[in-house]
C-alpha cells in the first residue's frame, strides 16, 4: 500500500498497546463502555476478528474507539456524518475510514469506480480468469476531499 502511504499521514503505530490509553491526552483512566467483536473461527491460540472497544476518557471526556485485529491497534473518533476519523495507527480492516491528508491535512475517503476509473460504483465485482487468477471489475482510490490529491491503490486497505 505505498501509494497510500505517498497520500495520508496515517502510519502503523505498534506501540499501541492493548489496553485502552486516551489518543488525544495519553491519559490511563480510561472508561471502557463497549466491546463488540466479528465471530470468525480462528486456530486455536490465535483471534482472527475484528474487534472494537468504546471508550471514554475520563479526564479530558472525551470518546474514542479503540479498534484491533491481531496484532493492530488504531483509534477513531467518530465524527457524525463524516465517518470514522482516524487518530493513531492505521486500520487493518474493509470498513470505511477517514484518513488524514500528508499534504493539507484534509479529509482522505476511499471510493471505487469502474474501470474506466471515473464511473463510480457501489457494487464490487471479482471474478476468476481462466488460469485461476481472482481479477477486480473496479479500481480503488483513495482521495483528499481538500487538495484533490488521488491515488489509486491495488487494495482497500492495508493487510499487513
Amino acid at each position: 500500500m505505498k501509494e497510500l502511504f505517498e497520500l495520508v499521514k496515517e502510519r502503523h503505530d505498534p506501540s499501541i498497546p492493548l489496553g485502552n490509553i486516551c489518543p488525544f491526552c495519553e491519559s490511563t483512566n480510561v472508561q471502557e463502555r463497549g466491546h463488540s467483536t466479528t465471530l470468525l473461527g480462528s486456530p486455536p491460540g490465535q483471534d482472527l476478528n475484528h474487534h472494537w472497544r468504546t471508550c471514554q476518557c475520563q479526564d479530558c471526556e472525551k470518546e474514542f474507539c479503540h479498534e484491533h485485529k491481531e496484532e493492530n491497534h488504531w483509534y477513531v473518533e467518530w465524527r457524525e456524518g463524516k465517518g470514522n476519523k482516524i487518530l493513531k495507527g492505521i486500520p487493518s480492516c474493509f470498513e470505511g475510514y477517514v484518513y488524514t491528508c500528508i499534504h493539507c491535512d484534509g479529509d482522505v475517503i476511499r471510493h471505487y469506480t469502474a474501470l474506466d476509473g471515473e464511473t463510480e460504483v457501489t457494487g464490487l465485482c471479482t471474478s476468476v480468469d481462466l488460469s485461476g487468477k481472482w481479477v477486480k471489475k473496479y479500481r480503488i482510490f483513495y482521495e483528499c476531499q481538500e487538495c484533490k490529491t488521488k491515488v489509486e491503490t491495488p487494495e482497500d486497505y492495508c493487510r499487513d
